[in-house]
């Protein structure tokens, strides 16, 4: 429980970062095709969005896994 918590709590900040990162192009691209939003890849801010509920359920997965989990089970 606590090995997922953390792997979903990774993948969201990668799908943020990925998300930021995307953002300057996509706007570049918005920019050079004078605001056809047809032509350039999807936006990145549903991903962002996206990234944030991944935290948060991967953040509630390892309080819980932290919580519920006794520690001779760890060993």
């Amino acid at each position: 429980m606590i090995i997922v918590g953390i792997i979903l709590v990774v993948v969201s900040k990668v799908l943020i970062l990925k998300s930021l990162f995307d953002q300057s192009a996509y706007e570049s691209c918005i920019a050079n095709n004078h605001g056809n939003a047809a032509l350039c890849a999807s936006a990145p801010f549903p991903f962002f969005i996206y990234g944030w509920i991944l935290t948060a359920a991967g953040a509630a997965v390892l309080i819980y896994g932290l919580k519920y989990v006794s520690l001779k089970d760890l060993r």
